[in-house]
């Protein structure tokens, strides 16, 4: 853990190892699940996504305290291996099996992103709006807000791009995402060519 608190990731996974070899037969020690997950954690920071994902998979099979941290993980490499499909039904396990957890906005969120690398604006509307619905005071739902109103813009849907956007500025004002969002509503009023609409909403 020192060398792992020190950001020295090569030379703290081989002693984890270690560690969880002498531990194989006392699996449900919570420490044997933590000392898997930090393996997991120094493959991902080496960008071995594949085997860091394999890693997190066994903590999920333990079931152990962390599992849902280990999910999350595991959903984020899938990501990063450009496996949308499968980092999406990985994360939405996480949901299912702990909805409680600390980390499911956070899983919802990177589901949306998911759906979205596969084209399926649709399903990552709905996403973005169970997330803002469920978890309204996560900063998840603040970019969930915004990023809302650029898919319904990227599909053409104005009206609702609009009204999305118009919800981002008004609820989470003075944020990134309100002058992100305030950007997106004038390139929407210049391309409509309705300009006017938007100058009377600044005055606003």
């Amino acid at each position: 853990y020192a060398l792992f608190n020190q950001k020295d990731f090569a030379a703290a996974e081989p002693i984890f190892r270690q560690y969880t070899a002498a531990m194989a037969n006392n699996t449900a020690n919570i420490t044997y699940a933590d000392a898997l997950n930090r393996i997991g954690d120094c493959l991902f920071q080496a960008r071995d996504f594949q085997q860091a994902s394999d890693v997190y998979h066994q903590v999920a099979a333990l079931k152990s305290n962390g599992a849902d941290y280990a999910i999350l993980q595991q959903g984020y490499a899938q990501g990063l291996l450009h496996h949308y499909a499968e980092k999406a039904e990985v994360l939405t396990s996480l949901i299912e099996q702990y909805p409680r957890s600390d980390y499911a906005d956070d899983a919802m969120y990177e589901i949306a992103r998911a759906q979205l690398q596969q084209q399926q604006h649709n399903e990552a509307i709905v996403t973005y709006q169970t997330l803002i619905k469920y978890y309204p005071k996560s900063n998840k739902a603040t970019k969930a807000s915004l990023e809302l109103g650029m898919t319904y813009r990227t599909i053409k849907q104005y009206d609702n791009a609009i009204q999305a956007f118009k919800t981002t500025i008004e609820k989470y004002p003075a944020t990134e995402e309100a002058y992100a969002a305030l950007e997106g509503l004038e390139q929407i009023y210049v391309e409509t060519n309705n300009i006017s609409e938007y100058i009377a909403y600044t005055k606003q």
